[in-house]
């Protein structure tokens, strides 16, 4: 893969994070769709700030950084 014009990065955001995105990167493209399946998994997990998050084979890790934000929000609450 060679770089010949414009941005080597695309932007991307998902809830309140921002992901910076190469070509090779794994990605929900579908950011609105993402955030209901997201939603529903955080749902299911019900994470506290005790939650450990291992999330493998993870790609851009969407998921595990959507749970550990709201994770790292209820220590906030």
């Amino acid at each position: 893969m060679e770089h010949l014009y414009g941005k080597t990065h695309l932007q991307e955001e998902l809830f309140d994070l921002t992901f910076h995105l190469s070509p090779s990167s794994y990605f929900q493209v579908n950011t609105k769709g993402a955030e209901v399946l997201y939603s529903a998994i955080i749902d299911l997990v019900e994470p506290t700030e005790d939650t450990t998050i291992l999330d493998l084979c993870c790609g851009t890790g969407g998921i595990g950084l959507c749970i550990a934000r709201v994770s790292a929000l209820s220590s906030c609450v």
